[in-house]
């Protein structure tokens, strides 16, 4: 099984604003602290997010499983699930189809 982050996510849970906010800095100006804040609200995210293994804000996956599920059941990694875009499988001559 391969899980390949296609979309990742375009806000974050926590606002720069607040993150300073928290920490006494000043929030109406720009500094040269800002993309390393933005750096650890990410690697934040992106920590807890694997540690748990849900996604907090909508991103978009791409799952490859070598091999039919046994049981007919296909487990989806990351919950909650919004969609799902395709669903694409090969038959046993190589043939693709694509369930949409």
């Amino acid at each position: 099984m391969a899980l390949t982050l296609v979309t990742a996510p375009i806000i974050e849970p926590v606002d720069i604003n607040e993150i300073k906010q928290h920490l006494r800095l000043d929030t109406g100006t720009s500094t040269i602290e800002d993309a390393i804040l933005t750096d650890f609200i990410i690697a934040a995210r992106d920590t807890c997010e694997k540690f748990q293994n849900r996604a907090y804000i909508d991103q978009t996956w791409d799952l490859v499983l070598d091999d039919w599920p046994g049981g007919d059941i296909i487990t989806i990694p990351r919950p909650p699930l919004g969609s799902v875009t395709s669903i694409t499988y090969y038959a046993t001559g190589g043939t693709a189809a694509t369930m949409t």
